[in-house]
């Protein structure tokens, strides 16, 4: 095969999977999660009074 083709391939392939792991990613990070039964809706360490747990 001619050497630019098989670069052409290889920059092709690898353009596609950039594209395909940003897009998973992506999906991963906008989708909500659903928690399980008895986790906490919220952060271990937020409190709704805008002070941090430690104080």
């Amino acid at each position: 095969m001619h050497p630019l083709l098989v670069l052409l391939a290889f920059t092709v392939a690898a353009v596609a999977t950039y594209a395909v792991v940003l897009g998973l990613l992506t999906a991963a990070s906008v989708v909500p999660r659903d928690r399980g039964e008895g986790q906490a809706s919220e952060e271990p360490g937020l409190r709704h009074d805008g002070e941090h747990a430690g104080h």
